[in-house]
């Protein structure tokens, strides 16, 4: 299966937490942004179980620091909420 096909299975299979962040400056974000408008992938999006983030001017390494310290600040939220 295709690289978003085989995403969407282990996603809607995992039974934990994922907490996904997407940089606005990034073409891969933005086809898997597009990805989640589809009804399947809304499904896996609209669970309780996945947070999304969007840093709209983040390009696809978080660069820069202010970017990369936005990253930490999320994920050290996203554990602290658990």
């Amino acid at each position: 299966a295709d690289p978003p096909a085989r995403m969407l299975a282990g996603l809607s299979r995992f039974g934990g937490r994922t907490l996904v962040i997407l940089s606005g400056k990034d073409m891969t974000a933005r086809e898997f942004a597009d990805l989640l408008r589809t009804p399947a992938w809304r499904r896996v999006a609209g669970s309780p179980r996945l947070r999304q983030a969007h840093l709209p001017d983040a390009n696809h390494t978080f660069a820069r620091a202010a970017w990369r310290q936005e990253v930490a600040r999320l994920c050290a939220e996203w554990i602290a909420a658990w």
